[in-house]
C-alpha cells in the first residue's frame, strides 16, 4: 500500500469514532445521493462506507439485496458494525477499493464523499466499472477540485516550497475518465456546500476529527511545523472571517449516475 493511502487509513482510522459528529456535509450529500439510485438491485458494494451512514440507508432501501460494505480503515468497519448492528444482511469488508476484486459482479455500486481519495481516478474508475454487470449502475458523489480552496491558498501563501501532493479531481477529468471506462452518464450535477465554524482553529480540528487530513491532497513532503500551522490559522482567519466573527469553509461536490455500456 502507497504512503497516500497509508496515511488516509490511518487518519480515518483515528477519527473513527468522532466522525460522524458534524458531518453536515457528508450527510448533505446523501440526501442528493438517494434520489439518484434505481428502485431495485440485487448485489450493491458500497465503496467507502465509514461508520455506516450511507449503509444504514441502503439497508431499509434495498432490504432483499445482497450488500457489501467497503472500507480501507479497520476501525471504520469496527465502529460501522457497532452503530448498524451485527446483521446479515451486510457484509463488511476491509479493502482498497481501487484493488479489489469479485468473482461476481455488482449491480449496484454506490459511494458517498470517498471516490477522490482514489489516485489516479481514471485507472480507478474504469476499475470500479469493470466490477458491475452489464448496464450495472455506479451512482456516487465525490469532492471536486474547489474543495476548502482557500485553505489550500493559506497554506501555499505560509508554505509556498511544501504545496500538497495531489490535487482533487476536476469535473472534465472525471467526465472524461467515465466515458474511457465505457460509461453511460445518465446523470451529472455539481454542487456547492458551505459550512460556517466559530473559529480557525476550530474548523482545522473539525478537519481533524473527521480524518480529513490524511493523504496526497492534505500534505505536502513534510509536515507543516509549528510555525507554519500558526501562519496559516492566521491567514485563513483573516481572509475567510465571517460577520460574526467565525470562519467560513467552502466544498465542491459533483452528483453521478453512470451505467456500464458493455452490453453483449
Amino acid at each position: 500500500m502507497n504512503a497516500h493511502l497509508n496515511t488516509i487509513r490511518g487518519r480515518f482510522a483515528a477519527a473513527a469514532e468522532t466522525y460522524e459528529e458534524g458531518s453536515t456535509v457528508q450527510q448533505q450529500a446523501i440526501e442528493h445521493l438517494l434520489p439518484l439510485l434505481p428502485p431495485s438491485a440485487k448485489r450493491i458494494l458500497e465503496v467507502g462506507c465509514g461508520t455506516g451512514l450511507l449503509t444504514r440507508r441502503l439497508m431499509v432501501l434495498y432490504p432483499e439485496a445482497y450488500l457489501e460494505a467497503m472500507d480501507l480503515a479497520p476501525r471504520m468497519i469496527h465502529v460501522a458494525q457497532q452503530r448498524t448492528g451485527h446483521t446479515p444482511q451486510v457484509c463488511w469488508r476491509i479493502a482498497d477499493a481501487a484493488a479489489f476484486h469479485t468473482k461476481e459482479p455488482y449491480d449496484l455500486m454506490v459511494s458517498n464523499c470517498a471516490l477522490h481519495w482514489l489516485a489516479p481516478i481514471a485507472a480507478a474508475i474504469r476499475h470500479l466499472m469493470s466490477l458491475l454487470t452489464p448496464d450495472g449502475c455506479l451512482v456516487f458523489s465525490i469532492m471536486l477540485e474547489g474543495t476548502l480552496a482557500e485553505l489550500r491558498d493559506a497554506r501555499l501563501r505560509v508554505a509556498p516550497d511544501n504545496p500538497p501532493g495531489l490535487r482533487l479531481p476536476d469535473a472534465p477529468g472525471l467526465l472524461e475518465a467515465l466515458h474511457a471506462a465505457g460509461a453511460r452518464v445518465e446523470h451529472w450535477a455539481e454542487m456547492d456546500f458551505e459550512e460556517i465554524h466559530p473559529s480557525a482553529p476550530a474548523f482545522l480540528r473539525h478537519l481533524h476529527d473527521r480524518g480529513l487530513t490524511g493523504g496526497g491532497v492534505s500534505r505536502g513532503s513534510r509536515p507543516l511545523n509549528r510555525a507554519e500551522i500558526r501562519g496559516v490559522i492566521e491567514d485563513y482567519a483573516q481572509r475567510c472571517r465571517t460577520n460574526d466573527g467565525g470562519v467560513f469553509a467552502r466544498y465542491r461536490a459533483a452528483f453521478a449516475r453512470a451505467r456500464s455500456s458493455c452490453l453483449s
